[in-house]
């Protein structure tokens, strides 16, 4: 019996050939890949063993059987293997993929050390987001995959700070927002905080990223500059400058993987890189990369009292997150808007709160 233990699908991609290639010779190509029959056999055991959504046709398993690293969208933990049964001997959660009498297990690691690495990893985001929030330093950026609690993070602080909007910080959350928007934005707020929230636009454009290039300069004046031969105007038509000097703090949140924009879009990249070389960039997918890490880091939230204003009483919290817990493997990538909507239906609806989950998630 082959055995493979690791903690991110997309970083074991040796490994995993390397037992494949061991134990079933058969299923690897000369290039050193599974072949389509092996990749087959493998999907059609998860089928068998009562998950259909890994079936063969279901293209993101193609994906990472072939390459054991992104799926098709470029984001890492998208898919993942279902991690129902616990072993106590082992202390991990884990899974049998049986192929024609022949078993490789795959295990994950225990809740407790995937709960250690992410309580550093968002300390030390916390402790530079502060600094930010105390004019200690000039930015952060903020990305990963969306609904685990980034915007959370700066509106707690914001809170926490005693921050009046409009005053003491300018707040964008979501939607497009144009380089000539900010531009004005940046004019007209040069002494604020100012927080892009899932403003996207902005770090693909080589307009904006220039003017946060500008505004997050390390040593001198911060001046940012309006590119362009015609003169800016504002919302109301009046005359912008030309440049003007930014005092203030820049904080962005993004779903955006920046090493992949860097690595598509070479137009952009020298900019962008340029941006993360000055900024510091915290991307949570390095300690929330599967199904397993997000409930670990839901049920974190939860005991620092994330369903105060959602559960009357400790009771309907445990049984949501109990009810998490029992069918976490069937929900794709939950979230904390998973976790928000399970607590809503219940307290709505205590009596039919189950069935109606049942519709509206899987």
């Amino acid at each position: 019996m082959a055995k493979l233990s690791f903690n991110k699908l997309s970083s074991d991609k040796k490994k995993f050939l390397e037992i494949v290639s061991e134990n079933y010779p058969e299923y690897i190509s000369e290039d050193g890949k599974i072949t389509t029959k092996g990749m087959k056999e493998v999907c059609q055991s998860l089928e068998d063993s009562g998950y259909p959504q890994y079936s063969f046709n279901n293209m993101k398993v193609a994906n990472w059987l072939c390459n054991a690293t992104f799926n098709s969208s470029g984001t890492r933990g998208e898919f993942w293997f279902p991690m129902n049964d616990y072993s106590e001997e082992t202390n991990m959660r884990e899974i049998s993929i049986d192929i024609e009498g022949r078993t490789i297990n795959i295990n994950h690691k225990p809740d407790e050390e995937v709960e250690k690495e992410q309580e550093k990893y968002f300390r030390a985001m916390e402790i530079v987001t502060r600094n930010v929030f105390e004019r200690k330093q000039k930015a952060v950026i903020i990305r990963g995959c969306p609904g685990m609690g980034k915007s959370h993070l700066i509106e707690t602080l914001i809170e926490e700070y005693n921050m009046i909007q409009d005053d003491d910080y300018v707040y964008f959350a979501g939607g497009s927002i144009t380089p000539s928007v900010f531009y004005e934005t940046i004019v007209n707020n040069s002494d604020k905080l100012i927080i892009m929230d899932d403003c996207d636009s902005l770090l693909v454009h080589d307009e904006g990223l220039k003017m946060i290039k500008g505004a997050t300069q390390s040593t001198g004046r911060c001046i940012v500059s309006w590119g362009k031969r015609n003169q800016p105007l504002s919302a109301d038509g009046s005359e912008l400058p030309y440049s003007v000097e930014f005092i203030g703090q820049l904080i962005f949140i993004s779903n955006l993987d920046t090493k992949k924009i860097m690595a598509s879009k070479k137009d952009i990249a020298e900019h962008l890189e340029a941006v993360c070389s000055r900024v510091d960039t915290f991307d949570i997918d390095k300690v929330i990369y599967d199904n397993q890490s997000r409930l670990v880091w839901i049920k974190r939230l939860i005991r620092n009292g994330l369903l105060e204003n959602f559960c009357s009483t400790y009771e309907e919290q445990d049984i949501v997150v109990g009810y998490l817990e029992s069918n976490y493997t069937r929900i794709k990538n939950p979230d904390l808007r998973t976790i928000f909507r399970i607590a809503e239906k219940l307290k709505l609806n205590p009596d039919d709160w189950e069935d109606i989950l049942e519709a509206l998630i899987y």
